[in-house]
């Protein structure tokens, strides 16, 4: 694995490996400059563009009906809970539970409550804007190479993650990947 880090005095990185395959040192101008020059490799044809975004397409709208699936069980859920409050509140206020018991009960009804809104919202993320994903998915994967140079750190490993999930090597010969 290589390591990245700047000298100071040229104000120039670098990245360095040591290892059983010897030591290296390379620029890392030049390594993220043959990164990018590898990315553009992978180009996707014109003509698969259109098969590409059906299957996006159909992606994105299975990932909306699963989460609508949890939304209905998620509602579901709280409907119950609901019922559960009004159940203790009605029990203590004719005198079928103590206090005490019912401070407990409303308690964990409560956050139960609040736990399951909490869920609704991370399930409820809008994929109404189908067709803008789907345009800046086929973006990306068409021009790896130009979000690589203009990204930054975090969009850069999610382009390594995704094309070498496994990583590459660097052939210190050839100063290749």
């Amino acid at each position: 694995m290589l390591t990245g880090y700047t000298v100071k005095k040229k104000n120039l990185d670098y990245y360095k490996y040591s290892g059983k395959d010897g030591t290296v040192n390379v620029s890392a101008k030049e390594l993220h400059n043959k990164y990018s020059d590898l990315l553009d490799e992978f180009r996707i044809p014109q003509n698969l563009i259109p098969i590409l975004t059906n299957v996006l397409k159909q992606k994105f709208e299975e990932k909306e009906n699963v989460q609508a699936d949890e939304i209905r069980s998620i509602d579901k859920n709280l409907a119950t809970i609901a019922s559960h409050i009004k159940t203790v509140k009605k029990n203590f206020a004719v005198g079928k539970i103590e206090e005490d018991v019912y401070n407990e009960v409303i308690r964990d009804l409560e956050q139960d409550k609040r736990d399951a809104e909490a869920a609704r919202e991370r399930a409820s993320v809008n994929l109404s804007n189908l067709a803008s994903y789907i345009d800046e998915a086929i973006a990306i994967a068409c021009n790896l190479s130009a979000y690589w140079k203009k990204g930054d750190f975090e969009l850069c490993q999610n382009i390594q993650n995704l094309v070498f999930p496994d990583g590459v090597k660097w052939d210190k010969e050839n100063r290749e990947y």
